[in-house]
């Protein structure tokens, strides 16, 4: 059977890969390959297809990443003494705006929902890469690898997500600590948060863990309850899956509303007949970024972009005395390409 699941993945993104000028095309021929299944269950059939996958004209016109001309304030929390936000801004290519300092950010706040502002004098500006080398230490940022390990990822593609993952801890800065946590029909923290990464290296790479069904909200879950254990006032998680939640105990609603409450942006990685539109819901949902790619080979280029989106994040870092009695913040980005507003509650 698992020779025949290999087959069928390889035939279903061949078709999708090089017939997307013609989606009536590959809707029939997908089609015609799911009525042949019709009786095999999802399990012996090893593949997660969502409902978007079997409307494939829908799928290829929402498959888009979330990145272009972004601007967003991830998160603001307290800590240390200081007040720390975050901003995630893109160009129009989804590439990170970079260069910006204090004389490109300015920094307001209200105490009447925005309808009036104070500016702040007393702040700084800086990207968590040079937060490497300003303020060398791993605590300017905790992050949980979230990892879908179901058994719809076949042998040979894992291989390309461990790769692209193992890409991201040999490249971030060491400003961080991290845990890797694996979900298929049970969760396991391979590797609990630590700053070794060789550690966390040799967890990502660890194959024995049994591949089954897709936990996937009870792996978001169980990650952001050990990221919310942690001190950074940068908190975030990133979500790999190739496709939908079909197992879990816990459901979105849920998992929602612990992200938010906790203020930890879940930036995501999707690749195949993954749920796309589920995807980019819970990147927009907790304000991070939502990349996707059609073919495992293209994975490690995703995560080199999850590097550069998470080291060109930018702290604005304020004095807490100067927020007190406040309920919003305003960062207003002018680098010479033109004036971006973005707001964010207190």
């Amino acid at each position: 059977m698992k020779r025949f699941n290999g087959v069928m993945m390889f035939v279903i993104l061949f078709v999708f890969s090089v017939m997307t000028s013609s989606c009536g095309s590959v809707a029939s021929a997908l089609s015609s390959l799911l009525e042949q299944c019709e009786n095999l269950s999802s399990d012996e059939l090893n593949v997660d297809l969502s409902d978007e996958c079997r409307d494939l004209e829908g799928f290829l016109a929402d498959n888009q990443d979330n990145l272009t001309t972004k601007t967003e304030i991830m998160s603001v929390r307290e800590g240390g003494g200081y007040t720390d936000a975050v901003l995630l801004i893109t160009d129009s290519e989804g590439n990170p705006v970079t260069g910006l300092d204090k004389t490109s950010v300015t920094a307001s706040v209200s105490d009447d929902s925005g309808a009036t502002y104070t500016t702040l004098t007393d702040y700084d500006v800086y990207t968590y890469e040079e937060l490497a080398t300003r303020e060398p230490g791993s605590d300017h940022m905790s992050f949980a690898s979230v990892i879908d390990y179901s058994g719809s990822i076949l042998d040979d593609d894992l291989d390309f997500v461990t790769d692209s993952l193992v890409y991201v801890y040999q490249n971030m800065p060491e400003m961080y600590r991290s845990e890797v946590v694996k979900f298929s029909t049970d969760v396991q923290v391979t590797q609990a948060f630590t700053s070794d990464t060789a550690a966390l290296i040799s967890a990502v790479q660890d194959t024995s863990y049994e591949r089954g069904y897709t936990s996937m909200y009870d792996g978001m879950y169980q990650a952001l309850q050990d990221t919310a254990a942690e001190t950074a006032t940068l908190k975030l998680n990133i979500l790999f899956t190739d496709g939908v939640d079909n197992d879990s105990t816990v459901d979105y609603d849920t998992v929602k509303a612990y992200f938010q409450a906790q203020k930890i942006p879940v930036c995501v990685v999707g690749v195949g007949f993954a749920n796309v539109t589920t995807l980019r819901e819970i990147a927009d949902d907790s304000g991070c970024f939502f990349i996707y790619r059609q073919l495992f080979t293209e994975l490690e280029g995703a995560f080199e972009s999850v590097v550069s989106q998470m080291e060109d994040l930018y702290r604005v870092r304020m004095d807490p005395d100067d927020l007190v009695g406040m309920d919003t913040l305003k960062l207003t980005v002018d680098n010479g390409s033109g004036v971006r507003e973005v707001t964010s509650a207190l």
